[in-house]
């Protein structure tokens, strides 16, 4: 069964860049946009994101959509994922930034 994860990630003011703005998120983001299309976006083991920004562009709700339980499982022990994604959530916790992340059937997830 598919699994929907989404993310909702909210700063304080748009002062704040997102991770990716930054000159240290735009380090390696192609390669990692890359490596994430060949190997799950092509092989349909999840489908690209989408991502919505609130009208005062303070709050991002990111959707992504796994074939199921166990890609998203590979997908979070990915150790390309779990490095970008552990550089994201560092400069998230020192800049203010928030993030909340829950699968559908009320699954607990970080991604």
């Amino acid at each position: 069964m598919a699994i929907r994860v989404t993310s909702i990630l909210v700063r304080d003011d748009v002062n704040t860049k997102w991770y990716w703005e930054t000159d240290a998120g735009k380090i390696g983001l192609a390669a990692f946009t890359a490596y994430k299309k060949e190997n799950y976006l092509d092989t349909n083991k999840a489908s690209a994101e989408t991502h919505s920004l609130s009208a005062d562009k303070t709050t991002l709700t990111v959707i992504r959509d796994y074939e199921n339980r166990g890609e998203l499982d590979a997908w979070v022990a990915e150790s390309t994922a779990v490095d970008r994604i552990k550089l994201a959530s560092d400069y998230n916790a020192s800049n203010g930034i928030t993030r909340s992340s829950k699968g559908s059937g009320g699954i607990s997830v970080f991604v």
